[in-house]
């Protein structure tokens, strides 16, 4: 398929006999905000969902991909998807939204289980030598100091 925006005859022609395998294609600048009205009022639900549909099925399979496509398919700001409770969906955040609040690095590093792949995610992200700096800092802050061992035979011990 053509770079660019497609002509609204076009997309009417894919609307009408292409159905939602096509229609996964007709979003964002893709086609016209009057063709943007027409998908999202057609009445056949597969069509009006299918790049929805599409890219939360990718996510799910762990495709990477921008974070304006998961915003667009879930319809939660990211902030909101960033703290969902499907930890894949957590990790597709950390990998597409490169320029994360330091609020939503924290709230991340709060649910952070031994192993987690969100840290993983982060440490792999473009920024990741900055969020594996904050974790260092953080875990550092959470962790009781290390014991010191009483050696009764140092010289000056009573």
């Amino acid at each position: 398929m053509r770079r660019g925006q497609l002509p609204d005859a076009v997309v009417e022609a894919l609307l009408a006999h292409g159905g939602s395998e096509l229609a996964v294609l007709l979003y964002r600048n893709r086609v016209s905000p009057a063709m943007h009205i027409r998908i999202a009022e057609h009445p056949d639900p597969a069509i009006r969902d299918a790049h929805a549909d599409f890219t939360r099925s990718m996510a799910e399979h762990g495709v990477p991909m921008s974070i304006e496509n998961l915003v667009e398919a879930y319809g939660r700001p990211p902030a909101e998807l960033a703290a969902d409770s499907d930890p894949k969906l957590r990790a597709m955040v950390a990998h597409a939204w490169r320029e994360r609040p330091i609020t939503v690095q924290l709230q991340a590093r709060t649910s952070l289980r031994p192993g987690g792949r969100w840290l993983h995610e982060c440490l792999a992200s473009p920024g990741g030598d900055q969020d594996a700096r904050l974790h260092r800092r953080l875990r550092s802050r959470t962790r009781p100091p290390p014991p010191v061992p009483h050696n009764p035979a140092t010289p000056g011990a009573a």
